[in-house]
């Protein structure tokens, strides 16, 4: 058992200066870029530095990149680059280079990528904020590095490989059966034109330029059999309230209220629920029944402005914030649980995608504008089926997840407790 620095020469790199334009200009890496095991270089930025910065902070290949600050899970991953066009690194991240022929650079970022290796980051690393834990150049060399023979380190690395291997192949099929089993729901509420139907006792109401369900625009029209009424037309509509100043007296009662924060697709998290001072007449206005519709009025994604879930009354007294939609159905032809579906399906949120505004980066889509949205009208027996179907084949879909989760934590727990001895 050796430390890093007995075996690396390591050093942090150069504090982004985006004033400076003197010298040359190189691309660096910055956290965001290196990922536990891998580098995500498809934004790689570029900053000037001097001749003498660019020389010593120039990456070679089979350096090893650690990230030097960020949640206590993940600072300190580390990957190995690869080489290619000169390269520089921020100092949000530390280089380390191997000094000695009795390593592997694969495996050195695979044990300090492990639980056992990470260990000591975790321990090291320090906080003045409580979320941004930093393990710095310094101590991050005092970190051990167990040393087996060079086939032991190869077997791992490659066992590893075959492991990531098959959990991305789980990530594929998770992928694939979610995007399926959307489809079969979105394929009975609405569908592409079939020019082969002319007339008949079926009307076709058409949605012009739906998106897909994977975002890409449609050059078609979706049909759907069933009426569809706008969301106005079939429900009460009514933004929440902006919450009061800090330590302002409350002019009322004292309510808890849901925020963007707690409407999660599908669902609502209860599980950090804030409260504030109302009148009267607000909290009867707006407090919240089982069946109610709640929408994201406003978000930095356009894929998560308008995301839904019902409210199932389960706590009394409970309203909302102005950054929720609330949509109360007063028809009885429709399921909430239904209509929520069909808003966080890809087809359903197309419209609130194509309808929000944003003038600072953050995505609005408003009361009024949420209120013309279409909302598909098959029987009530057909909106229950298929809720009901499409939560079980969800469910089917969850087990490549949970098989993913299960083999990186086998990767990550591969290198045997023995070699630290």
């Amino acid at each position: 058992m050796m430390t890093l620095r007995d075996v690396a020469d390591v050093r942090l790199g150069t504090q982004l200066r985006s004033s400076y334009k003197e010298g040359v200009a190189r691309p660096y890496l910055r956290a965001a870029n290196v990922q536990r095991g891998f580098l995500n270089l498809a934004d790689v930025k570029t900053m000037f530095v001097s001749v003498e910065q660019a020389n010593r902070l120039e990456l070679r290949g089979q350096d090893l990149l650690f990230v030097e600050g960020n949640s206590l899970e993940e600072v300190g991953r580390a990957a190995v680059w690869p080489g290619g066009e000169p390269t520089i690194i921020q100092n949000a991240l530390i280089r380390a280079r191997l000094t000695t022929d009795r390593l592997n650079s694969d495996f050195v970022a695979l044990w300090f990528n492990s639980a056992l290796g990470n260990e000591y980051v975790r321990q090291h690393a320090t906080t003045t904020s409580g979320s941004l834990w930093h393990i710095g150049a310094g101590k991050l060399a005092g970190a051990p590095i167990p040393i087996p023979p060079l086939d032991v380190q190869r077997r791992l690395v490659d066992e590893h490989a075959k492991i990531m291997d098959l959990a991305r192949d789980a990530d594929v099929s998770l992928d694939a059966e979610k995007r399926a089993a959307w489809e079969r729901f979105t394929g009975e509420v609405v569908r592409l034109e079939d020019p082969s139907i002319q007339g008949g006792l079926v009307q076709f109401v058409r949605f012009a330029d739906l998106d897909r369900w994977d975002g890409a625009a449609s050059s078609k029209s979706l049909e759907s059999r069933w009426p569809v009424p706008a969301l106005r037309d079939v429900s009460e509509i009514r933004l929440g309230v902006q919450v009061p100043r800090k330590n302002s007296i409350p002019s009322g009662p004292v309510r808890p209220y849901l925020r963007a924060a707690n409407i999660q697709r599908g669902f609502v998290d209860t599980s950090d629920v804030k409260n504030m001072g109302v009148s009267k007449k607000q909290a009867e206005a707006l407090e919240l029944r089982a069946g109610d519709l709640l929408f994201v009025e406003g978000s930095g994604s356009p894929k998560e402005v308008g995301r839904c879930a019902t409210w199932d009354g389960a706590t009394s007294g409970v309203i909302h914030q102005n950054s929720v939609i609330r949509a109360r159905l007063v028809a009885d032809f429709l399921d909430p649980q239904f209509v929520a579906t069909w808003f966080n399906s890809p087809a359903g949120n197309a419209y609130i995608r194509q309808h929000a505004t944003t003038t600072s980066g953050l995505y609005h889509i408003g009361a009024g504008k949420l209120a013309g949205a279409p909302v598909p009208q098959p029987p009530l027996d057909v909106q229950r089926r298929l809720v009901q179907d499409l939560k079980m084949d969800l469910e089917a879909a969850a087990e490549h997840s949970v098989r993913a989760a299960e083999l990186r934590e086998k990767a990550r727990s591969l290198i045997p407790a023995e070699l630290l001895h």
